[in-house]
Formats: C-alpha cells, structure tokens, sequence
C-alpha cells in the first residue's frame, strides 16, 4: 500500500504518541498524529477546537 509523505508523517507522529503510553496505536493516537501535522484537516481541527489535544491526552492517560 502506499502513502502520501504527509500520511506517513501522521503515521510516524500516531506511533510516537501512542509510545508515551501503549505500545498499541488506536485511533486516538492518529487523531492526535493528526494534530500534530497541522496541516488540512488537522489544522482545521486544531483551529475550531484548540483544546482538542489536551483533551486526547487526557483520554489516553
């Protein structure tokens, strides 16, 4: 299968976060990985919803 650059980025960003507290990615962590990359849909979230993240990462705590 193959994946744009920015896919792999969110990837790579959901991985890294999913490694602060699981070894398992969920969808979570790609939501945050998403965050993270700040760009189409994530800088959309992050902008209407500026708390989002903290309130993910409270989630996977």
């Amino acid at each position: 299968m193959r994946f744009t650059e920015r896919t792999l980025r969110v990837l790579k960003n959901g991985e890294k976060e999913a490694e602060k507290t699981t070894k398992i990615v969920y969808p979570v962590h790609l939501l945050l990985g998403m965050l993270l990359e700040r760009t189409a849909v994530g800088a959309e979230l992050y902008i209407t919803y500026p708390k989002l993240r903290d309130i993910l990462n409270e989630r996977v705590k």
